[in-house]
């Protein structure tokens, strides 16, 4: 079963960018903001370390095997390194995300 996570019901937009960006960076994620427009679908794939998708705004849809789920503003979802997970945009707005990326440790 997939895990949805909240951030936040009701901080304002750039609250909820601010503080879950800084949230994930303390946990060991390097951050990046990303932008997609409606209609965009990025066909199945996975990656080598821990990956958190978060939305700030829009909706998108995540199938990770072969379970749909869909997150809105304040949703996040941690993937774990090598799950294989395909991901579209929903609606008529475009997404927002915070791509986060576990860094290495040694």
């Amino acid at each position: 079963m997939i895990k949805v996570i909240h951030w936040a019901d009701d901080s304002p937009q750039s609250k909820l960018d601010q503080s879950l960006a800084r949230y994930l960076q303390q946990q060991g994620y390097w951050v990046n903001r990303k932008s997609y427009a409606p209609g965009t679908e990025l066909p199945a794939h996975s990656f080598n370390v821990d990956i958190i998708d978060a939305v700030l705004r829009g909706r998108m849809r995540l199938i990770i095997h072969g379970e749909s789920v869909e997150l809105g503003a304040g949703d996040y979802l941690e993937i774990p390194r090598g799950t294989l997970h395909s991901a579209a945009v929903v609606g008529d707005e475009p997404l927002l995300t915070l791509d986060a990326i576990r860094l290495l440790t040694h």
